[in-house]
């Protein structure tokens, strides 16, 4: 799936080649990231990880988003977009194109952790759809800071599906 939603940047699914710029944003803008062989192979993990990528009109990448699913459910491992692009729509199109790619999967419930301090993604969430549903304090081992816990329904069961006790 590709998603244009302007002229300069476009939303894919990222490929094993992508993995240079996906570190290299995760350590600009996240403080941190995987290896790019590391990376690459996540990239090419078909079948349990799922990476979008924006990229601006030259093929740089500018954003990702990535997470892991197993079943009926998915984690958002990380979500950065470059300063020069944010408040532009890139997080937003990229969240749409994995979720849009998640409903295929039939994955139910998508979660994330987001730090407690970290307001602007946590309304960014909320306003796509994430309900905050805990709290796990002491969560990141640099600031021993809390995290929040977020989840989204993505789909509803089947009728007749077997559905795990509590849902």
């Amino acid at each position: 799936m590709t998603n244009r939603f302007d002229s300069t940047v476009t939303i894919r699914r990222a490929v094993s080649s992508d993995a240079r710029g996906i570190r290299v944003i995760g350590q600009h803008c996240l403080g941190m990231s995987w290896s790019e062989k590391t990376l690459a192979a996540d990239l090419d993990n078909i079948g349990r990880s799922l990476y979008f990528v924006a990229v601006a009109f030259d093929q740089s990448v500018i954003g990702f988003v990535s997470c892991w699913y197993v079943l009926d459910e998915a984690e958002i491992i990380d979500l950065a977009v470059v300063s020069e692009y944010r408040r532009q729509g890139v997080a937003f199109g990229m969240m749409a194109a994995l979720r849009a790619e998640l409903q295929k999967l039939h994955v139910r419930f998508l979660r994330l952790e987001v730090r407690e301090t970290n307001r602007i993604a946590r309304l960014f969430y909320q306003r796509i759809g994430f309900d905050e549903m805990g709290y796990r304090s002491d969560y990141y081992p640099d600031t021993r800071e809390a995290a929040m816990l977020m989840e989204q329904v993505l789909n509803e069961p089947d009728a007749g599906a077997n559905t795990p006790p509590g849902r």
